[in-house]
């Protein structure tokens, strides 16, 4: 009976190719090949001699060339030099003020070259230690009360040494003291008082910059076809 069976299995199968056309039989014979996909990107052309390639973007930075345009700007006050001629400018005011005051308590001569000339040893401690110590860079509108007190634990009490070596005996414990106090207070006061505003003017910027101007318009007009 098995053999019976695969007997008729035999013949049906030849039976099926016989009633088939010759035409469809060689279609399904014939080997199927895929079509070659006319959509593959073409290669990239090679960049023609003479043409400079710039980069778009430049990393770790806040300016964006080519399709738009930032303004680079700072993410706090900075100190150049005209901030560094102004907190020294200021420096030197606040000693001579205070050496002011101390020459009208005991009756002396105000004018400006004595108020200097009492002051000098005090100016030539507190530049050497605020210079030392970070007193004009960024830092003295960063952390104003900390550089500022750091240079005058250390600049004043160098003053006074100087004063001490220039006169030939130590003060009194209370000049010292007054020295001290007085010194502390112009001194560390006026440059919180500066980085204070410093920080406000920053700020300021950074808010207009933010609003933007009608000018930038063309600003971006310019960005948006530099790279063309």
């Amino acid at each position: 009976k098995e053999d019976q069976k695969e007997d008729q299995k035999e013949d049906q199968k030849e039976d099926q190719k016989e009633d088939l056309p010759n035409g469809a039989a060689g279609a399904r014979s014939a080997p199927e090949h895929p079509a070659s996909s006319s959509s593959s990107a073409p290669p990239p052309r090679p960049i023609p001699r003479g043409m400079k390639l710039e980069r778009v973007e430049r990393l770790g930075e806040a300016s964006w060339g080519g399709v738009a345009k930032v303004d680079k700007t700072s993410l706090g006050p900075t100190v150049g030099l005209p901030q560094r001629i102004i907190l020294a400018t200021g420096d030197v005011t606040a000693l001579a003020v205070f050496a002011a005051i101390g020459r009208a308590s005991h009756h002396e001569a105000l004018s400006v070259l004595d108020a200097l000339g009492t002051a000098a040893p005090f100016i030539v401690g507190w530049v050497s230690a605020s210079t030392l110590l970070g007193g004009y860079s960024r830092r003295a509108v960063e952390t104003p009360l900390k550089t500022a007190g750091l240079a005058w634990i250390t600049g004043i009490p160098a003053g006074l040494l100087v004063r001490s070596l220039l006169r030939g005996h130590l003060p009194e414990t209370t000049f010292v003291a007054i020295s001290m106090a007085f010194t502390g207070i112009f001194l560390i006061g006026w440059r919180r008082a500066y980085a204070k505003y410093l920080a406000g003017d920053a700020g300021a910027k950074a808010r207009s910059n933010r609003r933007g101007n009608p000018l930038e318009f063309f600003s971006l007009l310019a960005s948006l076809t530099k790279r063309w």
